[in-house]
């Protein structure tokens, strides 16, 4: 296996995949292999080009049932990655939480 291929066959979920380092982010775990689906909030940049080879949906990480109703679309997770300068309260759990472990390949 080549350092290209490490993450062939993983699903990753980029949270605030749309634009800025959460796209790179996506285009890179894409470059070495692996399925990725970003979300954002923003419809115009989910629209975009560069977002159209990934699956896309809407999502406010705010909204715990929207967060979960995202998660459970996938068959398996292989990782969550939140875009580092993401604004999330205080109060919210990570996606892992609110979903369950369940969905999380080990």
């Amino acid at each position: 296996m080549t350092f290209a291929d490490v993450f062939r066959g993983k699903r990753v979920l980029v949270v605030g995949g749309s634009s800025g380092i959460g796209l790179a982010i996506a285009q890179a775990f894409a470059q070495h292999g692996a399925k990725v689906r970003i979300t954002g909030l923003d419809d115009a940049e989910l629209s975009l080009p560069q977002a159209a080879r990934f699956e896309r949906s809407r999502l406010d990480v705010s909204d715990a049932a929207a967060a979960a109703r995202t998660v459970g679309e996938l068959d398996a997770l292989d990782g969550p990655i939140s875009r580092p300068s993401m604004a999330v309260p205080s109060s919210s759990r990570s996606v892992r939480s609110r979903c369950g472990s369940s969905r999380f390949r080990p």
